[in-house]
């Protein structure tokens, strides 16, 4: 060994010595708890609540009903459209420190924006859930906003690839 080791393991021992209750002791493995593995058996988790209506579903709903009303996307702006999603579900619109109004930091903003780049399984899902939503109310005639959009959702559905 050399002496700079030597000298090390002195002063170890020497501060051990000293303050005995504040340093840890190295264990020898004899001396080592033994571990015990176990199987444990893990039931799967079981939500009793049905999955619930996210807030990009809901834009997703927004943006279907408003197209389904006629409104042309391509010459809407969509920051007006997420002023109007914002002002419908009651959310805030969010600000910088001077109190401006930031619509690219709105989640809704963002989620409009990128609503079909995620992935296609997600997609539809997400267009199924509503189209089950919207399927859910009665309508008198055949030919209604409410028919053409569950229609629309269907069609969507179908288009997105497995």
């Amino acid at each position: 060994m050399k002496r700079t080791h030597i000298y090390k393991n002195h002063l170890r021992a020497v501060q051990r010595k000293i303050y005995p209750d504040i340093l840890p002791e190295k264990q020898q493995k004899a001396e080592r708890p033994k571990q015990v593995v176990e199987k444990l058996e893990i039931a799967p988790f079981k939500d009793t609540k049905p999955f619930e209506f996210t807030l990009r579903r809901r834009v997703i709903a927004l943006i279907n009903m408003l197209g389904a009303l006629g409104v042309d996307f391509s010459r809407t702006d969509l920051t007006q459209t997420a002023r109007f999603i914002h002002v419908i579900l009651d959310k805030e619109i969010p600000t910088d420190r001077a109190g401006n109004v930031k619509m690219d930091n709105s989640p809704i903003y963002k989620m409009a924006k990128t609503l079909h780049r995620v992935s296609m399984f997600r997609l539809k899902t997400d267009l199924l859930s509503v189209k089950n939503l919207f399927q859910q109310f009665p309508t008198l005639h055949e030919k209604t906003p409410m028919q053409e959009l569950i229609k629309q959702l269907e069609i969507k559905a179908k288009e997105s690839p497995k």
